[in-house]
């Protein structure tokens, strides 16, 4: 297997040390080296895959990401539809008939 070249970055992976351009860059080339191997997958599994097929996959995965990332928030909040519900009365409370 081929080493990949991810060009000369610096060896701090920190966020906050690289400029936008430096992080702009390196999210160029991992994008393009992702869109190589979903590409290799499919031709091996022999599935024949468009640009825009190739497109959807990565945007699907992105948002899995996210959601794994992101999804549970730590802050707690009320649905709307759940407030406007009237409360049930409890089964057998007879002053709430």
């Amino acid at each position: 297997m081929d080493e990949l070249d991810f060009g000369k970055f610096p060896k701090s992976t920190q966020a906050e040390n690289l400029s936008q351009k430096e992080l702009l860059e390196r999210n160029r080339i991992l994008e393009a080296e992702l869109t190589r191997v979903l590409r290799e997958l499919y031709e091996l599994r022999s599935i024949r895959i468009t640009d825009n097929q190739l497109r959807l996959l990565m945007q699907e995965q992105l948002e899995e990401l996210r959601a794994a990332q992101f999804g549970v928030s730590s802050e707690r909040y009320k649905k709307r539809d759940q407030e406007n519900k009237p409360q049930v009365p409890a089964h057998g409370d007879p002053k709430e008939i």
